[in-house]
């Protein structure tokens, strides 16, 4: 028999988890209690323990970033950032998928940006990839921050919970914690996951075949290599490759997914190259700049997927590259003729957002205009010198809208 602290009774099974049930500057408790989300991990006797509840801890905790857990000894506290893959001791299975995860993020308020009102149609998800260190637990907690498994980096990937237009001022937070406490390097990427476009046969053809036109015009806006990235990463590998001219959605469809499309049902049966959705890197269709593969396949997650960006701690860079995206799927659905060779930055901005707001985008969106010229000028054709970067955009321009 033992004694469930989260249940508040006796059990004669051993499913519960053994670790810390209070402490204060003199008195350490342990006893059992269910595995949760809330748990803290805690270096404890020379090795990692969890205390159940924060609010069961009295005293001052301290983040070992090294060891990825707090300690009560401020002797122990670092902000060590060393590559991180295989050092997870954060109180969540560590894998690939989150929707494999059972966790619940917070309600959190925001003062709105009011260029968001205009893209509310839509849900947000982002991931950010690090190649080192590790954010405290409790800040991923107040953040809505959730560490995730990646094998082509050497940290973690750090996903958001999906998010509404009133929500996304939190990626300031974010970008605050990844700076301070992870890294990333040349084999890191962003991506912007968008929920909200409609499932329907006609409107996804069409979203590809002007995005085979707009990623050209886009690539002014972004690094030379953002769409071959093989030419840079260590393991030389196309993730982010430029859509060819799509003759037939239902001919991608049966491609990527092996099955054949009969009726718009077709899109939320299981991708036939990941049944059960374990092994997302068989998926071949995944591999491109923009990825529909959760729109086409599996009834849960029906996002579009921009995979092409590089890391930034730049919220206002993000931001734009928000807004233009939005711009972009709100113009697919709300166009019916569309032009495709016609389809521009300028012109899904123009679409999308009222004159004033229209007319700034289009200015921080000549200031990466021409960081992509200094890039290309300096052979930084991958966009990975953040010096440079940070002297353009920061320095000499205030990057605000």
């Amino acid at each position: 028999m033992q004694y469930n602290n989260t249940k508040k009774c006796w059990e004669t099974n051993d499913i519960s988890t053994r670790g810390i049930i209070y402490i204060d500057a003199f008195y350490i408790e342990l006893g059992y209690f269910n595995k949760s989300q809330l748990n803290i991990p805690i270096m404890f006797r020379g090795g990692i323990i969890y205390l159940d509840l924060l609010e069961h801890c009295s005293i001052p905790i301290y983040w070992c970033n090294n060891e990825c857990c707090y300690s009560i000894d401020s002797a122990n506290a670092n902000n060590i950032i060393a590559v991180s893959k295989h050092i997870f001791n954060y109180p969540i299975e560590q894998c690939y998928n989150f929707s494999k995860l059972d966790l619940s993020p917070r309600k959190l308020k925001f003062e709105v940006d009011p260029e968001f009102k205009y893209i509310s149609n839509f849900t947000f998800g982002i991931e950010y990839e690090t190649c080192g260190g590790n954010i405290p637990w409790i800040s991923c907690l107040e953040t809505n921050l959730v560490p995730l498994y990646d094998g082509s980096i050497s940290g973690h990937e750090y996903v958001t919970f999906p998010m509404t237009s009133c929500d996304l001022p939190i990626i300031n937070k974010h970008l605050d914690l990844l700076k301070f406490y992870t890294e990333y390097d040349l084999n890191c990427s962003l991506h912007i996951h968008f929920g909200g476009f409609p499932i329907i046969y006609h409107k996804i053809e069409r979203l590809c075949k002007a995005w085979y036109y707009f990623q050209s015009n886009l690539e002014h806006y972004i690094p030379a290599w953002s769409y071959y990235v093989e030419m840079y990463k260590n393991n030389g590998k196309a993730y982010n490759k430029p859509w060819n001219k799509l003759t037939t959605l239902s001919t991608f469809y049966k491609k990527y997914t092996c099955r054949t499309y009969t009726d718009d049902n077709c899109f939320n049966m299981p991708n036939a190259y990941d049944i059960n959705e374990e092994k997302k890197w068989e998926v071949k269709g995944r591999y491109f700049n923009m990825n529909i593969m959760h729109l086409i396949s599996g009834n849960s997650h029906k996002t579009v997927e921009f995979r092409f960006l590089r890391p930034t701690t730049n919220y206002y860079e993000i931001k734009w590259y928000i807004l233009v995206f939005s711009a972009f799927l709100t113009y697919i659905i709300d166009t019916k003729n569309i032009k495709y060779n016609k389809c521009t930055v300028n012109k899904v901005i123009d679409h999308t957002f009222p004159k004033n707001i229209a007319n700034k985008l289009k200015i921080e969106g000549r200031k990466l205009y021409h960081l992509h010229k200094v890039q290309t000028a300096n052979k930084d054709f991958a966009g990975i010198n953040d010096e440079l970067k940070d002297i353009y955009l920061t320095k000499i321009h205030n990057f605000n809208m």
